[in-house]
């Protein structure tokens, strides 16, 4: 599934869908990327080659899905130039993507180049059937203090409760 982006008057439009496995993990995850390289590239229109990727709710039965892919919330968008050709690259996800991460859940996106006009063709991941594609995050886990935290935490509120205690004595 990964032809995304070869299209010409001639060529049909091809789109690319990718699916990944989640690990668990705890905490919110505040970024992340699709690494992924480029192949081939090439136009007789002119540059950036502009992609997307999109929400995807489920993966494309024979085809039939076609339409859905690059269509749904878009989740990160890059513009590819000649001199990306044959380079792992990195498209960022913005805070739809970020947000629909979840823990041991299955992540799904689809991909399309947007800047097809009627009469260009665009190359983009040519020959990289079998590359490796990755989805790298970042997660930030809220610290738990420490034991010797509580025990301070404690005793300053039970010091503060027997000072009161002594004044309100000491009035009466």
């Amino acid at each position: 599934p990964y032809s995304a982006g070869f299209f010409g008057v001639q060529q049909g439009e091809f789109r690319n869908y990718f699916a990944f496995n989640l690990p668990s993990f705890t905490g919110t995850v505040t970024s992340a990327r699709l690494r992924l390289n480029t192949g081939l590239l090439g136009t007789n229109g002119s540059f950036p080659i502009n992609y997307q990727i999109t929400s995807l709710a489920a993966f494309p039965a024979g085809g039939s899905d076609f339409p859905s892919l690059g269509t749904g919330t878009l989740y990160g968008e890059r513009g590819f130039t000649s001199t990306d050709q044959n380079q792992m690259v990195s498209i960022d996800l913005n805070n739809a993507g970020v947000a629909a991460l979840t823990s041991g859940g299955t992540f799904r996106v689809g991909g399309r180049v947007t800047n097809r006009g009627t009469a260009t063709t665009h190359a983009l991941f040519g020959n990289t059937f079998g590359a490796v594609v990755t989805l790298d995050f970042d997660t930030v886990v809220a610290p738990v203090p420490e034991p010797a935290s509580w025990a301070m935490l404690i005793t300053g509120f039970g010091l503060t409760g027997a000072v009161m205690r002594r004044r309100r004595m000491a009035f009466a």
